[in-house]
């Protein structure tokens, strides 16, 4: 095992990181849990995988991701993502990437995220493994958030027809993952993939608001002046995983999205016809969508 002197792939990592390499293995590691991280194989995925209280029941969506301690004092632990192709090349391509600048650039966008305040997991390091030629294997290492929940969970755990108090809950989870989208935007960050799976909710308990992070920020990028444009396109794409997860559809209300809308502009609706233009539009591209989604059959 080496510490690199001299930036690999041609890619200079934030100060806070360091390169290391092992065979066909390079990771890039926050300096600050260098030595607890590299206690585990984290250079040797199926060994890491193995480790005894690994949770991997969490292998969902275009890469797996798995849940490991790696300090038994605090109790903290890690997620493991790999890297997949969406859509048509995944079941071509698998895991293997054409190239090794995807998960370093995700660590790089999260990072920056985090520093300039956006709520968002923090990123403990990112490894990449070469098969052949140019095809390497990814893996993303974050910390992670204890007790959080993805947004599309949380929104189906209230009732179609909730209380008072529970419809008031609802709204401090819809408040809370605004403002975080809106903290993401305004630090001039584009999240091509937003959904209800990578906004994730923590319970404070008690009286307090819920907090909420933005996470997976795979294929994001920094925009400068961030138009407005890019941001409908963000929050269409995040109501266009609402429509298409039945479990939040249901308890998600006109009349909450517009308590969504309301939070992340910081204003009331009424009048603005440039948003009734482009809620049209976005209905109209929606109805093509549905066309092409699959709904579970009934008593599924």
């Amino acid at each position: 095992m080496n510490d690199l002197d001299k930036a690999p792939f041609g890619m200079e990592l934030p100060p806070d990181y360091c390169w290391i390499r092992q065979g066909r293995v390079t990771l890039a590691v926050l300096r600050a849990y260098r030595d607890r991280l590299l206690e585990l194989p984290v250079l040797d995925l199926p060994r890491l995988l193995s480790l005894e209280g690994t949770d991997q029941d969490r292998f969902t969506g275009r890469g797996g991701v798995a849940s490991v301690e790696f300090d038994a004092q605090t109790g903290e632990r890690m997620i493991i993502r790999g890297y997949r192709h969406g859509g048509l090349l995944r079941a071509v391509t698998g895991r293997l990437l054409l190239g090794p600048r995807r998960p370093m650039q995700e660590l790089m966008t999260g990072h920056l995220a985090e520093k300039m305040g956006v709520p968002t997991a923090k990123i403990l390091g990112a490894s990449v493994e070469r098969r052949f030629l140019f095809f390497y294997f990814g893996t993303l290492f974050t910390l992670e958030v204890e007790g959080a929940k993805d947004l599309n969970e949380v929104l189906a755990g209230f009732h179609p027809n909730p209380s008072r108090k529970e419809t008031h809950k609802k709204w401090s989870v819809l408040r809370a993952a605004a403002g975080a989208i809106r903290s993401l935007h305004d630090c001039e960050i584009f999240h091509p993939d937003l959904n209800l799976k990578n906004v994730i909710i923590r319970d404070r308990g008690g009286d307090r608001a819920p907090e909420a992070l933005v996470i997976d920020l795979d294929r994001a990028r920094r925009i400068r002046s961030l138009s407005w444009s890019h941001r409908w396109k963000n929050l269409f794409r995040l109501h266009r995983s609402l429509e298409k997860l039945t479990g939040a559809r249901r308890q998600v209300t006109r009349s909450d999205q517009v308590r969504f809308l309301t939070t992340y502009l910081g204003r009331r609706l009424q009048g603005d016809h440039d948003l009734r233009r482009r809620i049209r539009w976005h209905r109209m591209a929606l109805a093509f969508h549905r066309l092409g989604w699959r709904r579970p059959a009934k008593g599924a």
